[in-house]
This record gives C-alpha cells, sequence and structure tokens, in this order.
C-alpha cells in the first residue's frame, strides 16, 4: 500500500509541476510584463540587450543613401549597359540622359554619363585594337588571328562587369573616367 500512494505522490507532484511550467511560460513570453524575482538577473539582461540600438548612426546613414536607390534606377542603369554591349551604341544613355524624370536621379545619371564616356573610350581601345590585331595577324601569318581577337571583348566584358554593380545599387568608379566626368561637372 504505502508503494501505492508513494506513487500516487508523486504524479500528483509531476502534475502539479507541469500547471506551474504551464503558467509560469506565458508570462516569460508575455507582451512586456515585468520580469519575475526568480530569475530577474538574468530576463533583465535579455530586455536591456533587446532594447539596445542595432547599429551605429553611421551604419544607418549609409544604409538610407543606398536605400534611395530604387530598383527602377538599377534596372535602368543596368539596360544602359546592356544595351551598350547588344546595340554597340550608348543609345539609351543618351536617352535618359535627356529625359527629365531620369535626368534629375542621380543613380542613373552618374551611369548614363559613365557608360557614355567609358563608350567613347572603348571606341579609341578597339582602334588600336585592331592596328595592333593586324600587325600582328600579319606578322605571324595568321597564327595569332586565331586567339588574338579575345583583344576585342575586353570593353564588352567590362560593360558587363558594370552592369552587375549597377544591378547590386552601387555607382561605377571608372578609372581615369569617373575622374574626368566629375572634373568636368557632367556627374
Amino acid at each position: 500500500m504505502l508503494e501505492g500512494r508513494e506513487f500516487e505522490e508523486d504524479e500528483m507532484a509531476e502534475e502539479t509541476d507541469k500547471k506551474e511550467a504551464e503558467v509560469e511560460e506565458p508570462q516569460e513570453a508575455g507582451s512586456g510584463e515585468a520580469p519575475s524575482a526568480v530569475g530577474e538577473e538574468e530576463t533583465g539582461q535579455a530586455v536591456e540587450e533587446e532594447t539596445a540600438p542595432l547599429a551605429p548612426v553611421n551604419e544607418a546613414t549609409e544604409v538610407a543613401t543606398v536605400s534611395e536607390v530604387s530598383s527602377d534606377d538599377r534596372l535602368l542603369s543596368v539596360l544602359m549597359w546592356v544595351s551598350m554591349v547588344l546595340l554597340q551604341l550608348p543609345l539609351l544613355s543618351a536617352v535618359l540622359l535627356f529625359i527629365e524624370p531620369s535626368k534629375s536621379r542621380p543613380f542613373q545619371r552618374h551611369h548614363a554619363v559613365s557608360s557614355i564616356v567609358f563608350w567613347i573610350v572603348a571606341l579609341i581601345y578597339e582602334g588600336a585594337a585592331m592596328i595592333v590585331f593586324t600587325i600582328l595577324s600579319i606578322i605571324s601569318l595568321g597564327c595569332l588571328a586565331v586567339c588574338g581577337w579575345v583583344i576585342f571583348l575586353l570593353p564588352h566584358l567590362l560593360a558587363l562587369y558594370y552592369a552587375l554593380k549597377a544591378f547590386n545599387g552601387n555607382e561605377v568608379e571608372i578609372p581615369y573616367i569617373t575622374e574626368f566626368a566629375k572634373r568636368q561637372g557632367w556627374i
């Protein structure tokens, strides 16, 4: 008989513990009630950690400037660079540079001016590459012509890289070209 009573007392104690645990759980996960006196230090620290600022003020201002670039800005900037690769002319860049809504958007203006100036430099590069390619092909009796055509892809690959940067919301900093455009006041 004693074993039966001890067993029943153990079951009742377990049920009481379960009920107490169920009552305590909603209070701990409650919506802002004061922490209980039992674990005040632990829960007090957790409350302080939750209310601590997540980022310094400088990072918040950087995020604000990045978020000013809309998805339309990024899309049009990507299209400027890709259309230059496909059409071999910066037509979309020139058109968007003169349309009023796009002209007033700094991100689009930056990419439009950068792609136009890049196109001019790429034309000069391809003209020089054509001369070098022709001379080397003549000297090598056509052997370098088989693999030398790759030098013409460099401006196209760079333009696709800049399109990827525009898609990610970054302004393109092309060495010398961006500096020149800024000195001229175009960007």
